[in-house]
């Protein structure tokens, strides 16, 4: 699912869809940074934001780092994830919904714009490439795994190189 919806965000941006690249660029790293959580074996509700218990529940207790045995690598991946992908999380539901005031509701369409699109869709890729690097620092990262993670990062290089052109 995250290859797939970033492969979907990458698409709405250069059709101009810049709300449905913000939603695509969120539920990519919603559903990686899940994947950091479980294959860390961190028990967690349903969320949307996972970031935040990775910073919560797991960098912010000394005994849980210890306890995973995390490397001083690992945890930097593990902060540099949280700084990316907090800004999408905390788009919450803008970018399907739009923004409600007392007068009216604004449409995703008119919020998001090319400009914030792009930012966001920075953030979703550079968060992806912590992601992919935390998964690379595992030895016992099963081979599909490892597969998946080879072609996530080839999709953020190629799409790094589309927004480098912009």
């Amino acid at each position: 699912m995250v290859l797939d919806d970033l492969r979907r965000s990458v698409r709405s941006y250069g059709l101009g869809d810049y709300s449905d690249c913000v939603f695509r660029s969120q539920l990519s790293v919603d559903n990686a940074c899940r994947a950091v959580l479980s294959i860390l074996g961190v028990e967690f509700e349903r969320t949307h934001f996972p970031s935040h218990i990775i910073s919560e529940n797991v960098l912010s207790d000394a005994k849980i780092v210890r306890r995973l045995n995390l490397s001083r690598s690992q945890i930097e991946l593990l902060v540099r994830l949280v700084v990316y992908a907090s800004p999408l999380e905390e788009q919450r539901t803008m970018p399907r919904y739009g923004w409600e005031t007392e007068q009216e509701i604004i449409p995703p369409s008119e919020i998001y714009r090319k400009q914030l699109a792009e930012t966001l869709l920075r953030s979703a890729l550079r968060t992806l490439e912590a992601v992919c690097d935390f998964f690379k620092t595992i030895p016992t990262l099963p081979r599909e795994l490892s597969e998946l993670v080879s072609e996530i990062e080839e999709e953020v290089r190629s799409a790094s190189k589309e927004l480098g052109k912009n």
